[in-house]
């Protein structure tokens, strides 16, 4: 029985889906449906990106630009099998990652098991580890300090409070935690896993291997430029009552 989904959201990068699709097909041994959200519609009725037979169910959103947050409540809206796998469009495969990361979630305790990215974008390894640290600043201000913690080598499987997008999820996570569809392009992560965090569901980080990050160019004005005016800092703190101190503030 097939109880795993691949889920995919894209908007106007071609390249970016099919090279992931062709390292999926390469590399990936577990067996899996694959599902796509394509948001290129909203710029292009006519849209034909000819991804091949190997999509299984293509949603097809051409009424509205969606963010993050939205796709993924669709994705998992639109998955049939109990654990569901989120891939950015612009990762690809270098190994059969997917294996491990499957067998851990299905005979642990742990809801949501991520992974490392080797980050062609930013140069290097992105730093998968995150604990959220709870405090008061001096006017008594409730305060969420997000660490950053590096890969240790001494680990092979690590506890985080969040994930990088490249994980699998129990879809009995979403019966308690949704996406907040209000945020766009920020904040998105930061608030599910908060949300996470509070419900007691645990994210586990596989650390023995990667999958590369290799962002391209949208072909279309991309949502973070569309919809860039939204404050998730101030949403966040005003839905939590907490101000996150982060690297970003809208």
């Amino acid at each position: 029985m097939i109880d795993l989904t691949l889920a995919i959201a894209t908007c106007g990068r071609p390249f970016a889906v099919r090279r992931l699709l062709k390292s999926i097909e390469k590399y990936v041994t577990t067996p899996h449906k694959t599902i796509l959200l394509d948001n290129t519609y909203y710029h292009d009725m006519s849209w034909n990106p000819n991804y091949g037979s190997n999509i299984d169910k293509n949603i097809e959103v051409n009424d509205r630009l969606i963010g993050c947050c939205e796709s993924n409540n669709l994705l998992a809206e639109n998955c049939e099998t109990r654990y569901i796998m989120h891939l950015d469009d612009d990762v690809h495969l270098q190994s059969d990652i997917i294996t491990p990361m499957y067998e851990k979630i299905k005979n642990s305790n742990y809801s949501i098991i991520g992974t490392r990215w080797k980050d062609d974008g930013y140069g290097g390894f992105r730093p998968p580890i995150k604990k959220y640290l709870m405090g008061y600043d001096y006017d008594g201000n409730r305060i969420l300090y997000k660490l950053t913690l590096n890969d240790n080598a001494h680990f092979e499987w690590v506890e985080s409070d969040e994930s990088l997008h490249t994980m699998i999820v129990d879809k009995d996570v979403y019966k308690k935690v949704k996406w907040d569809n209000s945020y766009i392009w920020k904040g998105d992560r930061l608030d599910f896993f908060y949300n996470c965090k509070k419900h007691n569901i645990k994210t586990l980080i596989y650390l023995s291997d990667f999958v590369n990050h290799s962002p391209v160019p949208f072909m279309y004005k991309s949502v973070k430029e569309e919809q860039d005016s939204f404050d998730a800092v101030e949403y966040f703190t005003k839905k939590w009552g907490v101000t996150p101190l982060v690297g970003w503030n809208k």
